[in-house]
């Protein structure tokens, strides 16, 4: 689609595209201190359903799917803000909107901040993948491969193996 480098989260379907993977990425239940002063913590899984949740609408619009270790759970939401940019969900939870569900790395510093607080931390999202793709070709312009070669290392700080 004219375009010449993406960064592609999850597992990657057979095609004619070109794969080099940057990293892994978890996703968690997240909210901020200014929702949670009005609603309480939820102890666990069955709680979710009396809180406002902020659903990314290319993964649900019913609720979670969750891990912890070999356990597994689907959740269904009720009271739900249903939106399709990540963005939008990351600033929703910072406003005190709702509990949402976040790539980790996009929250390291709003923990470490205090502004937002993970909610039931062993329950998390599969293990999702990273990476660039481009169209297989035989001649990879130097642009790309350069920034592909820069970029890794930044990347790859934020989207840790989290297999490893």
């Amino acid at each position: 689609d004219d375009v010449d480098l993406a960064i592609r989260a999850g597992e990657l379907k057979d095609s004619s595209l070109i794969a080099k993977k940057v990293g892994e990425v978890v996703f968690r239940m997240y909210a901020s201190a200014k929702y949670l002063k009005v609603n309480h913590v939820p102890a666990d899984l069955r709680e979710l359903s009396l809180h406002t949740c902020v659903l990314f609408s290319p993964f649900s619009t019913e609720g979670w799917r969750l891990k912890n270790g070999k356990r597994s759970a689907n959740v269904t939401l009720t009271k739900k803000i249903i939106v399709n940019n990540m963005n939008l969900a990351y600033s929703l939870a910072i406003e005190g909107a709702g509990i949402a569900f976040l790539p980790s790395f996009l929250c390291e510093t709003d923990m470490k901040n205090e502004k937002l607080q993970p909610i039931l931390p062993e329950w998390t999202s599969e293990i999702t993948p990273m990476h660039f793709v481009y169209p297989a070709q035989k001649y990879v312009p130097p642009v790309i491969k350069a920034f592909i070669e820069m970029s890794s290392v930044t990347l790859r700080s934020r989207f840790k193996f989290v297999s490893d």
